[in-house]
């Protein structure tokens, strides 16, 4: 039998924790300093904006932009798998699986946030709020993926 309640707990987590994902990585504040701020993928002095390609990145861009889309595709695949469930006849191995890769693609996400933390660590450097909406995201990913994982039990 499905825990309805921890299934609909695990849900709306998902959502929240896909918001903030989302918001992490469209956003331009992950870092900021005097006259710039940026994301992973965009720098931007003042209000002018350069996209930064894959090609010339330096390593405390590229580790993190390849962990957080490693993360992006298990916590998608999770969700694949929770879509399946509806479908399927058993019920409890599916959401158990759903919560597995949920719970990894949360924790491959924190691993990017600290990664980028670790390599863009200065005085100068101050960290903003889509920096803080990774960690939070990857944080609750991890509590939707037990959440589903319980409710599967």
């Amino acid at each position: 039998m499905v825990n309805k309640c921890l299934l609909i707990s695990g849900i709306l987590l998902w959502c929240v924790a896909g918001g903030a994902y989302l918001a992490s990585m469209l956003t331009k504040y992950w870092t900021h300093t005097i006259g710039t701020h940026s994301n992973l993928f965009e720098i931007c002095v003042i209000s002018l904006c350069n996209t930064q390609g894959w090609k010339g990145v330096g390593i405390q861009l590229l580790v993190p932009r390849i962990l957080m889309l490693v993360g992006a595709f298990f916590v998608v695949l999770g969700a694949f798998v929770g879509l399946f469930e509806i479908c399927c006849d058993k019920r409890r191995r599916c959401l158990l699986s759903d919560g597995v890769l949920t719970m990894f693609g949360g924790l491959v996400i924190l691993a990017a946030c600290a990664v980028y933390t670790a390599l863009n660590f200065a005085d100068y450097v101050i960290f903003g709020y889509s920096f803080y909406l990774g960690w939070v995201s990857g944080a609750v990913y991890i509590l939707t993926g037990a959440l589903l994982g319980c409710a599967g039990k």
